[in-house]
């Protein structure tokens, strides 16, 4: 049995919850000697081990009140006993809590702070709680729904478990130090840089994961393999330097930002059959990515399929694509070979030339410097554009007939 403290100070010791008579009627519990209690009422805790008791952020270790007081609690949800043994304190309340801003990384050494025993507590945890704890390698919050903006961001981490977590902040598990993800099945939202700079993460499993926010897998590039089935929003930057992944299968996604997929250089096949919108540079120097099938694309931003020093065979299958943005399919020692866009309404910002098919290679750095352009590429679009240039041909199909680019197939 512990030595326990309420929070009135008074000490006494813990008895295991009273056994229940059958002959008990409502809520009231029936002891043998006929006295009567309130009924047992179940207790979550809460246990902190630090390095050194003395190094708690409270002036007494022993003081429950000073500790309600640290965890900024109302009187509707105290802790109401606490338990001490050696460098570990045990807080236990009947309710679920939030944890504050700051709470942990504003103390004056958060590095003292060695372990975080949850059984059911912690509910929701403000910004920046567990900031440079960098002592605590496992986190484990059973009942946990919310994580605010870089709440785990410590480089230590190498094992979380969080099975009810819906909403991950900015930056929540940035430079998180394990290999694998799948300790978050629950996960709805994950913010900007959620998972950014996870240098030895190999592997996702987010099943649930509708919104990923800007650069939220940012540099991962030992990431191999993902599995993000029910993903809808990918933001700017979200999987960009992931050089490692081969292979995507994203069947629900249907917005990726700019620079979503950039640089993501050995990518070699990609299954996004819902994909409507991609932003600027979304597939910048993906150079393995020979083929490109995005039936249910609308909308490409400006160098969208930009090669810059690639090199290969390039074909696009873009049936629903009507608005590209300028350079889309600019290439320079690429060689493209087909792209197919029937539904397109505009080239461009402009009926100009904007660049859309300059598919070319600088090979004489002289001013003006010369080009050496791709030939016999062909270019399926709607008839229309051969004439919406006052008649004549918009300006990128101009200039890419002059150039002897393009075949220019009408639909």
């Amino acid at each position: 049995m512990f030595t326990t403290f309420r929070e009135n100070q008074e000490r006494y010791t813990q008895p295991p919850p009273p056994e229940r008579s059958n002959s008990g009627a409502g809520n009231v519990i029936f002891l043998e000697d006929g006295d009567t209690l309130p009924p047992y009422q179940e207790l979550y805790s809460l246990t902190l081990t630090w390095d050194d008791i003395a190094n708690v952020p409270v002036n007494d270790a022993y003081n429950i009140s000073e500790w309600n007081t640290f965890f900024q609690l109302n009187k509707n949800n105290l802790f109401e006993l606490i338990d001490i043994n050696g460098n570990t304190v045990m807080l236990k309340t009947p309710h679920q809590i939030s944890l504050a801003d700051g709470l942990f990384s504003n103390i004056d050494n958060p590095s003292s702070l060695l372990s975080v025993i949850d059984e059911g507590c912690i509910v929701s945890i403000g910004n920046n709680v567990f900031d440079a704890c960098y002592n605590i390698t496992s986190i484990n919050f059973p009942s946990l729904i919310t994580a605010g903006d870089y709440c785990f961001y410590a480089y230590s981490l190498t094992s979380i478990n969080l099975p009810k977590l819906q909403t991950a902040g900015i930056g929540c598990f940035e430079y998180f130090y394990g290999t694998s993800i799948n300790f978050l099945p629950s996960l709805i939202t994950a913010g900007n840089n959620c998972f950014g700079e996870c240098d030895n993460l190999i592997s996702i499993n987010l099943p649930s994961l509708v919104t990923a926010g800007n650069s939220c897998f940012l540099n991962c590039a030992k990431l191999t393999s993902i599995n993000l089935p029910s993903l809808v929003t990918a933001g700017n930057f979200c999987f960009q330097d992931c050089t490692g992944l081969t292979s995507i299968n994203l069947p629900s996604l249907v917005t990726a930002g700019n620079s979503c997929f950039n640089n993501c250089a050995n990518l070699i096949s990609i299954n996004m059959l819902l994909l409507v919108t991609a932003g600027s540079s979304c597939f910048y120097d993906c150079y393995k990515l020979r083929f490109i099938n995005l039936p249910s694309l609308i909308t490409a931003g400006r160098d969208c399929f930009g090669l810059g020093e690639g090199s290969g065979l390039y074909t696009y299958n873009l049936p629903k694509l009507q608005t590209v943005d300028d350079f889309c399919f600019a290439a320079g020692l690429s060689k493209v070979l087909n792209i197919y866009a029937p539904s397109l309404l505009r080239l461009g910002s402009t009926v100009g030339n904007n660049g859309v098919f300059r598919v070319s290679n600088i090979i004489v750095p002289e001013q003006p410097p010369r080009y050496e352009y791709s030939t016999n590429v062909t270019i399926t679009i709607p008839a229309a554009l051969m004439t919406c240039n006052g008649g004549q041909p918009d300006g990128d199909i101009q200039f890419a007939q002059s150039r002897g680019i393009c075949n220019v197939t009408t639909v």
